[in-house]
């Protein structure tokens, strides 16, 4: 575990995966820190057997006094439970307390940070993890159906939302949408997501453009690396990165208009995204109601939104993001969080400022 990692250069015959030339460059290099050494730090901590890590990459929330202005991200660790044979199995429920750091333009690890375990009577500097048993106090915390204990709940009945004559907007131009009074036009990029363009109501000029900027999570841990646990989403991920295919579950009920995106990756490549908005009418419950007492007759009218929605994963997190038009001339811009809590291990017994205990 002392040994010093130095860059070696090989030189190998594809066809007969013999090793021609070999090399070890001088010492004066120096190298990057190698998967070998994570490991030995991972090694360090007991996991229990049928537990593999798993790396969650993340943007780098903020340069330290010491950092060099470059590139960093970071990687959150967790360990998943393999012995279930289901991939889809929570490792978030089993988070491990180191963090690698990665130089993005070197495409290197450049050190790899322990955190806190502590609670609210620990110093904020304080490392007080048991590597022996870091895991021993954690439990599962499944969400797939099949994984769940007791199964899915069994006291609902099936609730369906028709509409037999179709539905009220109408899309033409793959992008223009029209409905009781609205006339706008919907397009998708990588880092906004859905955009609201030219909208008109009963012929009048209301926006030019409508979308959302950015998007900050602060967890506000302040002990040291947490702190940089400062997600800046629309930036740093991009919301239309990060978009979901929405035929793909229930995101969307009734008659559902679907609309497909093509992007451009990181290599200059197309990449096609299907289904990324979803175009539906919703019932918004009661929109005006008048009884005559003296008659007692009641007149009542349903209050119909048309929603723009998209959903964006963002490693534990799903935000819904839905534009929602109304009858009476309002736009309201609905967001949603769901998903996973993100996850710190603390110490068994203790408690923190930080966060809720789960």
């Amino acid at each position: 575990t002392d040994k010093v990692p130095y860059y070696h250069e090989a030189t190998v015959d594809i066809e007969s995966g013999k090793v021609l030339e070999h090399e070890v460059i001088g010492k004066e290099h120096q190298a990057a820190l190698t998967l070998d050494e994570f490991d030995i730090l991972v090694e360090e901590f007991t996991l229990p057997d049928g537990f593999e890590v798993v790396v969650e990459p993340w943007p780098y929330g903020g340069l330290d006094l010491t950092d060099e202005n470059r590139r960093f991200f970071q990687g959150l660790i967790f360990a998943q439970d393999t012995r279930n044979g289901n991939p889809d199995s929570n490792f978030y429920a089993f988070p491990l307390p180191l963090i690698p750091i990665m130089d993005f333009h070197k495409r290197e690890i450049i050190r790899i940070e322990r955190l806190a375990t502590g609670g609210r009577d620990d110093g904020i500097e304080t490392k007080t993890q048991n590597e022996a048993k870091i895991l021993d106090h954690c439990a599962n915390a499944e969400y797939v159906p099949e994984l769940l204990p007791n199964g899915t709940r069994k006291d609902l009945k099936t609730l369906n939302v028709v509409q037999p004559d179709g539905p009220s907007f109408k899309v033409t131009d793959n992008s223009l949408v029209e409905w009781q009074k609205w006339r706008f036009r919907v397009s998708f990029n990588p880092r906004e997501g859905a955009v609201i363009h030219d909208v008109h109501y009963d012929g009048r000029s209301v926006l030019y453009r409508l979308s959302i900027s950015e998007m900050t999570v602060p967890y506000a841990d302040a002990r040291a690396p947490f702190n940089r646990k400062q997600a800046f989403d629309f930036g740093d991920g991009g919301a239309g990165n990060c978009a979901n295919n929405l035929s793909l579950g229930c995101d969307c009920l009734g008659v559902i208009k679907y609309f497909d995106a093509w992007t451009i990756n990181s290599k200059g490549d197309i990449s096609p995204q299907p289904n990324v908005i979803c175009l539906h009418e919703q019932d918004n419950g009661i929109g005006w109601k008048h009884t005559n007492w003296r008659t007692g007759r009641a007149v009542v009218t349903r209050s119909r939104e048309l929603v723009v929605q998209f959903i964006i994963t963002l490693a534990n997190y799903e935000y819904i993001f839905a534009y929602k038009f109304d009858q009476s001339g309002g736009i309201d811009i609905e967001t949603r969080a769901t998903g996973i809590v993100s996850s710190v291990n603390i110490d068994p017994g203790k408690t923190s400022d930080y966060g809720s205990f789960l």
